[in-house]
């Protein structure tokens, strides 16, 4: 009897046991890791992290992540394994995620958790070690520097004030072929005037591809970005990295795909080094003492129109100034004229020449001369005075001395000339003068014109008009002196015409480019509202930018969320974007801007 009991207990224990085999499993059912394609890398290279979620449920969840501290999100991916073994199935889901390093440094990159069926799974943590651009992370990394890379060169690292420094990017890569590249983020030149070079193309408008062997591995690369830069300021500078988006068509390797199958589209994002320049002051020691800040190397000519002409009359004196260097900025030579010879303002005008990658060009100043007596005039020598780079030497340039004479005046009277205005209203000299006319007819009495009611009307329409032009032209002139007024002034209308580009794009369904504009709507408003680089305003400075002008913190908050909306859209892997979702995020950049009007600080 106590056996038979024995029996019987042990039989509830094997088959309690049995059922509790499988909760186990089912507990553990779930496995959550993380891992890395490598551990050490450079600031100019991409991580690429993959999360897996693993076990025998038919339904597991996908690991998505929104951001990364230190880190760039450039895209995300999945994909699904199954697999079966001695009649169990399996299944991994794998998400991997394109990271861009923010900054050098040793960054942890974990744990992260996963909810699933109200159950907290928790991944491994990871450490990457991010190496300044250039620098080698193992021994193969002398053999080459990847697939897809992003180069800048720079002529020199030293160089003087207001000289020229000519920066140029180029993307390299392996035998595929690369189209639409979005520029992520241009370089940040804060201390830098930059003017924009060309880049070669085709004649249907392409980039021109030539290659390049780099340690001993062939790549082609294209020219993406060339720009002259002239420091405005001493000391060490810094260059910002540029980072670039590029679709990359990659054959495939499938030996059934169809000969003619144009294989896969990837998204491939390269971030540049940056750049440390030095720039030295211009040297104190001979140092003449006219000289006005003028960098390069120049020539200076003179001419006029006549060299006889009668007095009263007009002559133009036209000065060339020609050379390299920042022509927009040379002065205006000192114009030192006899004191019987009226000169009037000048007329200037510019051609610039960026083919050679070297701003060149001629600086133009035409005056309008009238001699007021007849005589022999003698104009002084002009003289122009730069600091050459090359040499490291002040040079001064003149032109000659030039011989007018005037002659005796066609209009009778040696005092008549014009006060003011240009060449245009120099017209009424030399007229005759008209006989006067006799009238016959009655006389009546007529009241004083002041007393007349046209008089007041044309008085007072007269002060309007005055007042208006008076505005105008003193808003025009702060808009022409004043970079910053007018940027702010036209900040809001740009903005709508993005915006407008956006409202074409979403209803194209083109979501990737209604992204993009939508995201350089924000923040190139926020830069000519406040007159900042538009290359230094981006998703991850937004937010600084904002607090250092007291913005309210929920107008940032919302401004930012936007800006990553936009981002995280624009770099996702293609698939599909709710029109809903665009009206949403296009309705809450409009009303940022909206805010951002009324905000005066």
């Amino acid at each position: 009897m106590v056996i038979s009991h024995f029996k019987y207990i042990v039989l509830f224990w094997i088959s309690l046991l049995f059922a509790l085999i499988p909760i186990s499993l089912s507990a553990q059912d779930i496995q959550f890791s993380i891992k890395v394609d490598k551990s050490v890398l450079t600031l100019d290279d991409q991580l690429a992290l993959t999360l897996s979620v693993s076990g025998k449920s038919k339904k597991l969840p996908t690991a998505q992540l929104s951001s990364i501290p230190n880190f760039d999100i450039s895209g995300q991916s999945t994909s699904q394994n199954f697999s079966i073994i001695n009649g169990a199935t399996s299944s991994t889901y794998d998400t991997r995620v394109v990271l861009i390093p923010k900054k050098k440094g040793r960054f942890t990159i974990g744990p992260f958790q996963l909810k699933h069926e109200g159950k907290l799974y928790t991944s491994n943590a990871l450490q990457v070690t991010v190496k300044n651009a250039g620098a080698a992370v193992n021994p193969s990394a002398k053999r080459g520097r990847g697939d897809y890379f992003l180069d800048v060169i720079v002529d020199k690292k030293e160089i003087y004030l207001h000289e020229q420094l000519t920066l140029t990017y180029y993307l390299y890569f392996k035998p595929n072929t690369v189209s639409g590249l979005d520029y992520k983020q241009l370089p940040a030149t804060i201390g830098f005037w930059a003017e924009e070079l060309d880049v070669p193309k085709d004649r249907a408008g392409n980039f021109t591809i030539e290659g390049k062997t780099l340690n001993g591995i062939g790549y082609h690369r294209v020219m993406v970005k060339r720009t002259a830069l002239f420091p405005s300021t001493i000391g060490e500078l810094t260059i910002g990295s540029m980072i670039l988006n590029a679709k990359v068509r990659i054959a495939s390797r499938d030996p059934f795909d169809s000969f003619f199958s144009r294989g896969r589209t990837q998204n491939k994002t390269v971030r540049s080094s940056e750049v440390k320049i030095h720039v030295k002051d211009l040297p104190s020691s001979g140092r003449p003492a006219g000289f006005k800040g003028a960098v390069g190397q120049y020539r200076i000519e003179a001419k006029t129109d006549k060299k006889t002409l009668p007095a009263n009359d007009a002559v133009t004196l036209t000065l060339k100034i020609s050379g390299s260097g920042k022509i927009q900025n040379l002065p205006e030579p000192e114009l030192n004229l006899p004191h019987d010879i009226k000169a009037y303002d000048p007329e200037i005008s510019e051609k610039i020449d960026k083919s050679s990658g070297v701003i060149k060009g001629t600086k133009s100043f035409e005056y309008v001369l009238i001699p007021r007596f007849e005589g022999e005039y003698s104009i002084d020598p002009l003289s122009l005075i730069f600091f050459d780079p090359k040499n490291g030497h002040y040079q001064t340039v003149s032109t000659k001395s030039i011989a007018i004479t005037a002659t005796e005046s066609l209009t009778n009277d040696p005092h008549i000339f014009i006060s003011g205005g240009g060449k245009e209203a120099i017209k009424l000299l030399n007229k005759d003068i008209r006989f006067i006319k006799t009238v016959s007819g009655k006389i009546k009495s007529v009241s004083p014109f002041y007393y007349q009611p046209w008089y007041w009307g044309a008085m007072g329409s007269s002060v309007l008009i005055w007042c208006g032009a008076w505005f105008f032209a003193r808003r025009r002139g702060r808009i022409e002196s004043d970079i910053g007024y007018a940027r702010k002034l036209q900040a809001a209308r740009h903005a709508r015409k993005r915006f407008a580009d956006a409202t074409k794009a979403m209803k194209k369904n083109e979501s990737e480019n209604f992204y993009g504009v939508t995201a350089h709507a924000l923040t190139d408003y926020i830069a000519d509202k406040w007159n900042l680089p538009k290359a230094s305003v981006t998703a991850d400075t937004v937010e600084e930018v904002l607090k250092n002008h007291q913005m309210d913190s929920g107008v940032t908050e919302r401004i930012v969320s936007c800006l990553n909306s936009c981002n995280f859209a624009r770099f996702a892997p293609s698939g599909s974007h709710p029109l809903d979702e665009m009206k949403r995020i296009l309705g809450d950049a409009r009303k940022c801007v909206a805010i951002l009007e009324k905000h005066r600080k």
